[in-house]
């Protein structure tokens, strides 16, 4: 069961005949930099033990898992039919990135679970 929003948008995107993840491994312009000096600063805060520093950096981790939600519900949504190959290409590169960001929130939270973050409240 995909319970999990990324996991169900992959697999719709590949229902949709948009490439996989093993696929196509981009993603948007200047991310991977940006994550990367994320994960250092959020090392360093899970390294401090400061509860504060942490949550800042949780609360940013979801906010940024929420816009990557609703980037992805938007191209979806947007979505030709038939849908055009670069159209299904963009959905994949923010995908890509939303998985990036699931795994900075495990890093925050090793008891994370996105399928059940997606049924909280």
């Amino acid at each position: 069961m995909l319970r999990a929003a990324s996991r169900r948008a992959g697999a719709l995107l590949e229902l949709l005949g948009g490439p996989g993840k093993s696929q196509d491994k981009s993603l948007p312009d200047g991310f991977l930099m940006e994550i990367l000096e994320t994960r250092e600063q959020v090392e360093g805060a899970r390294d401090s033990g400061d509860p504060a520093q942490i949550a800042r950096w949780e609360a940013w981790a979801g906010q940024e898992r929420a816009r990557y939600t609703s980037e992805v519900s938007g191209l979806f949504a947007a979505l030709g039919d038939p849908p055009a190959p670069e159209a299904l290409r963009e959905v994949r590169t923010r995908l890509n990135a939303w998985r990036y960001i699931e795994r900075l929130i495990e890093q925050l939270d090793p008891d994370y679970d996105p399928a059940r973050a997606d049924f909280a409240d």
